[in-house]
């Protein structure tokens, strides 16, 4: 726990020595704890991004460059980058932290999903009669891993068209930001 604590805060590399010490009616177990040198964080390399730009990718991960080193950082930019979306695989790996550099750069590797989907629906019902939808998704919006949304309905008794816009980071939170609108035309004829 020591060592983890220490890892946390800038200092992967620090190590600890017990000593216990017994007297006839305790025991006293002594830390000596040898912190090393602070570890920063250096650049950050993001490789596998062709549709998404570095600097949202970077933006997500939260890490900045000269930070001090921190484990617990790192498992939360991967955290903070699985909930994009955008991304089928993400690994962050550390460059130079098995030879104890003092500045450590990460590797970050995203496989981008496929970011278009584009979905059919029909339908039938005695009270609406025919229906039909078509919604087009964008998962990665120009490059910044931001969700987008068009679906246009239509039927007999009702049209409807739907635009959506998601931020799963907004203002570089943990909120998530959904903006909709729409334009719907519905025929209320009394039979």
């Amino acid at each position: 726990a020591l060592l983890v604590f220490y890892a946390d805060h800038g200092h992967p590399y620090a190590e600890t020595k017990q000593a216990v010490e017994y007297s006839e009616t305790s025991a006293i177990v002594k830390y000596e704890i040898i912190e090393g040198p602070i570890v920063k964080i250096g650049q950050t390399l993001v490789l596998g991004n062709q549709l998404t730009s570095t600097r949202a990718i970077k933006k997500a991960l939260g890490i900045k460059e000269g930070e001090s080193f921190s484990y617990q950082k790192i498992t939360d930019g991967q955290i903070a980058l699985r909930r994009l979306g955008a991304f089928n695989a993400i690994s962050v790996d550390t460059i130079g932290l098995n030879e104890r550099e003092e500045t450590v750069h990460l590797r970050v590797k995203v496989e981008e999903q496929k970011p278009f989907v584009l979905d059919f629906e029909a339908g039938y019902s005695t009270d609406e009669r025919y229906s039909g939808s078509v919604s087009f998704t964008n998962f990665n919006s120009f490059g910044l891993a931001k969700r987008s949304n068009l679906r246009l309905t239509g039927g007999r008794e009702l049209s409807r068209a739907e635009a959506n816009w998601t931020d799963p980071k907004f203002l570089g939170t943990d909120l998530e930001m959904t903006t909709s609108s729409w334009l719907q035309y519905e025929d209320k004829n009394l039979y």
